[in-house]
């Protein structure tokens, strides 16, 4: 009886959602779209047969065989819908798509180098990549692309961590021999993760591309099986859970601290020593293993943004942020607010995971715990925390679709009637099909804008910014929007070679470097109206910049208003000017000539010539304390000069000095250490029979 009332309350909130939400009609795949006859007819069908009493038997078992195969048959077709194969040998280009596929290929290009960071001069002046936390997936992604190539590999490995995610559950339901409920759950269970992942990938992932969160996602559903199948003295358990773990610290960092949440919960749950034991030696791991990317980060904190949803550091006030937690709470209670994906599954069916919570049934009963504890994290995302608590969420596209069907098969209704309410969950979750936009060859992306600026001289080029976001630091102004359909400066840069006064990710960076940029008529953060030629032009000459190629109505009309610019092309939305008083060098010296050469990862040489004992050398970078010089042997010292890396010249004359990037390859050898000595400590603790569940 309790089990009926409390989905009667999920069918109202359901009721809820469709009655008022027709503000999402336009969105594909909703409830008041295309589909709206048939969802309204099941919704009717699941409240008509709560009012009628039915006789309980179990689920049949090819029931649960059909979900998961429908289910899988789904996420796959739908993938390839999303990618068709022969886009497989292209370059995804929509939203930050572009971007992630070349950073992908630059990771790995450092790890070929024997380390995991290094300099990337091409964008903010030059910035340190151990400050681009969880934007790669060159770990993860490292196999497929070495086997199959860059392009199929990156293909590749996003199919077969979405498949992974609901074979996974359903390996996981299926370990103890004894929880029954988890058994009859499992296929049934199976097919809704699958459901729930379509939908929210072809929502939140394929049209973002921030697929980061996808890999970190992957990695902590995989340490919780591993260590559940640890605790069931399963000796697979210990290396999945350890390598989770160690492979999350690469993929996405905070997974790291959402996953130590979820095993602190299920430490609460179980009540065993020894599953806790292991997790926490697991997060140990991925602290560790992650060192080789976050070392710089811990060694120079100055130099590393924790929140990289403002330009600075909000002043902490409490009222704001109980503001901010009490508007997410109420939102749990305005169904006319919610979305009918994923997260508006979670929140109908509510009453259903608290019930489930509470029964404290097995496996599947933690799922619920595991659900409301990442809606909790949910709730605390306000801005003091930047997108901190905004990434579990998509933790919700997995852990309660496992609940709720476990409650259905407990629910223990006639065939007729369970096939009734999956079909209704099935009708509820949107799902996005169309064809994410690819690009043959890198030019592709503009060609006229490849080819433009391919010829453009200068130490770098104001290149502005298509970002989504609002980079106008002032609360009462917003940027204009991008017109583009991708961020194009990553792949841009890696096909014309030139350095640009440009920013790569959307805004979304933690290095205090991350204002040196022209955004949708916002430079370094101010509207570009506001500010005196003379300041701006001081800019320009002080990062060597001679060319701005522009796109926004603001920057457009500045430079053209500005008689110490010169146009000289345009192209669709694009407009260049030239600075008429520039200095383009990009290394700066009082006497003599200075030259940048042989730029990577991790060096760069300075070509002096002519030049006077004792002169200040000023390099168009931003300084460092990472960096070292040498020239012939001897140490140089390194400062900062204005913000930019700068030394005093060692001696009258023409020679070179070396511009040095450190590559700690130690740091390899702690993080190897430290999965190794992980597995051995997993394994030690890992028995037979190791705790109930």
């Amino acid at each position: 009886m309790t089990s009926r009332v409390v989905l009667a309350m999920s069918m109202g909130l359901m009721w809820l959602n469709y009655a008022l939400t027709a503000r999402w009609a336009h969105v594909p795949g909703s409830i008041h779209g295309s589909k709206e006859p048939l969802f309204v007819l099941l919704l009717v069908l699941a409240s008509a047969a709560l009012l009628r009493r039915w006789p309980e038997r179990d689920a049949p078992r090819w029931m649960g065989r059909t979900a998961m195969s429908l289910g899988l048959g789904l996420l796959v077709a739908s993938f390839f819908q999303w990618f068709p194969w022969r886009s497989w040998t292209q370059l995804p280009f929509h939203d930050n798509w572009a971007t992630r596929f070349q950073v992908t290929v630059d990771g790995l290009a450092l790890y070929t180098r024997g380390t995991a960071t290094g300099w990337r001069w091409d964008f903010l002046g030059g910035y340190n990549t151990s400050s681009d936390i969880s934007q790669t997936l060159s770990t993860i992604a490292a196999i497929p692309m070495l086997l199959l190539g860059e392009r199929v590999g990156f293909h590749a490995i996003h199919l077969i961590v979405l498949v992974a995610l609901p074979l996974l559950v359903y390996v996981d339901l299926r370990l103890d021999r004894e929880d029954r409920e988890a058994h009859r759950a499992a296929g049934l269970a199976t097919g809704l993760v699958a459901l729930t992942v379509t939908g929210w990938f072809s929502y939140f992932m394929s049209r973002s591309g921030d697929t980061n969160s996808m890999s970190g996602m992957f990695c902590a559903v995989a340490a919780l099986v591993g260590n559940h199948a640890a605790s069931k003295g399963r000796r697979w358990g210990a290396p999945l859970l350890v390598g989770a773990m160690a492979l999350m610290g690469h993929c996405h960092t905070g997974y790291v601290a959402y996953t130590s949440v979820l095993f602190a919960a299920e430490a609460l749950y179980y009540r065993d020593l020894r599953r806790t034991g292991r997790a926490a030696i697991a997060v140990a791991v991925a602290v560790l293993g992650a060192l080789p990317l976050t070392w710089e980060s811990w060694r120079y904190p100055a130099y590393f943004t924790v929140s990289n949803a403002a330009h600075q550091s909000l002043p902490f006030r409490f009222e704001p942020l109980l503001r901010q937690i009490y508007y997410n709470v109420e939102i749990l209670f305005l169904p006319g607010r919610w979305f009918n994906d994923f997260t508006g599954l979670m929140r109908s069916m509510l009453p259903v995971l608290l019930l489930l919570a509470w029964r404290r049934r097995g496996r599947t009963s933690f799922y619920a715990w595991a659900s409301l504890t990442v809606l909790g994290l949910t709730l605390l995302n306000s801005p003091y925390f930047g997108y901190a608590f905004v990434r579990p969420l998509h933790l919700q596209s997995v852990l309660p679709a496992v609940a709720i069907a476990a409650f259905l098969v407990q629910l223990r209704a006639p065939r007729m009637v369970l096939a009734v309410l999956v079909c209704l969950l099935a009708a509820y979750v949107q799902v996005y099909w169309w064809h994410i936009p690819h690009i043959e060859e890198r030019r592709d992306l503009d060609p006229p804008l490849v080819d433009y600026v391919r010829t453009l001289d200068g130490a770098t080029v104001l290149l502005e910014n298509a970002f989504h976001r609002d980079m106008d630091a002032d609360l009462n102004r917003r940027t204009e929007a991008t017109p583009f359909i991708a961020h194009m400066e990553a792949i841009l840069a890696a096909e014309t070679g030139k350095r640009f006064y440009a920013g790569l990710w959307d805004g979304w960076q933690w290095n205090v470097f991350r204002a040196n940029l022209l955004a949708g008529g916002a430079f370094q953060s101010r509207s570009i109206t506001g500010w005196p030629v003379a300041e701006l032009a001081g800019q320009l000459r002080m990062w060597g910049i001679r060319h701005a190629v522009v796109w926004s109505k603001d920057s457009t009309a500045y430079f053209s208003s500005q008689p110490g610019f010169a146009k000289r092309w345009s192209h669709g939305r694009w407009t260049a000017f030239e600075f008429l008083e520039a200095d383009p060098r990009d290394v700066v010296v009082p006497n003599g000539t200075g030259r940048l050469s042989e730029r990577d990862w991790l060096g760069a040489t300075v070509s002096l010539t002519d030049v006077k004992a004792g002169d200040e050398v000023v390099v168009r970078t931003n300084f460092y304390p990472a960096w070292t010089a040498v020239c012939e042997g001897a140490a140089v010292a390194l400062r900062a000069s204005d913000g930019q890396l700068a030394f005093q010249a060692p001696k009258d004359g023409s020679y070179s000095v070396a511009l040095v990037y450190p590559r700690r390859p130690w740091l390899l050898v702690v993080a190897l250490g430290a999965l190794l000595a992980g597995l051995f400590a997993c394994a030690r603790l890992s028995t037979r029979q190791d705790g109930a569940a």
